[in-house]
């Protein structure tokens, strides 16, 4: 598939529109092109969409959002900050996970269960129209995930404390 992508012609000559599926490769192609032409540093924060439109590899069809969330971090900050931010999303997916093992409450597994069903959601609809970044949702979504992670393992350091409590008689 990824091979297809790649040797897939850049444009079909005497046809307009340009088919969205030949555009989208295109796209890709050339947000490749700008991480190699930069060393895999990027062209820099919201640049991708200038270059797209000033300077344009392979024909897009005028389109200038390079349609894939991972590419687009990837063509704008590079390698190494696309690699860090799928690091700590796929660190986020997993703790979750664990946690979802370990609780054995109902209230803390249906979280955890809407957390992680989202977050893979994510993922399959970034490779919707891109520019996410500029979307308030998006970050206010990645927080609450942090902050969901932290109150379950903190909540899971705790049974111990939270006993003692409840032992000795004084509400906490």
């Amino acid at each position: 598939a990824v091979l297809n992508l790649f040797s897939a012609p850049q444009a079909i000559p005497g046809q307009q529109p340009l088919p969205s599926n030949l555009a989208r490769a295109n796209l890709l192609k050339n947000a490749f092109h700008y991480v190699i032409d930069s060393w895999g540093f990027g062209v820099g924060a919201g640049n991708v969409s200038y270059y797209l439109k000033a300077e344009p590899v392979y024909d897009t069809g005028g389109v200038v959002e390079v349609h894939n969330w991972l590419v687009e971090i990837m063509a704008n900050f590079g390698v190494l900050t696309m690699l860090g931010y799928l690091t700590v999303y796929l660190f986020l997916f997993w703790t979750l996970y664990k946690c979802h093992e370990r609780k054995s409450e109902n209230q803390s597994r249906l979280i955890t269960e809407g957390l992680i069903t989202a977050m893979a959601g994510f993922l399959v609809s970034s490779i919707s129209p891109s520019s996410v970044s500029n979307l308030f949702f998006h970050w206010v979504f990645l927080s609450l995930v942090i902050a969901a992670v932290n109150i379950l393992r903190r909540l899971q350091k705790e049974p111990a404390v939270t006993a003692y409590y409840e032992k000795q008689g004084d509400a906490r």
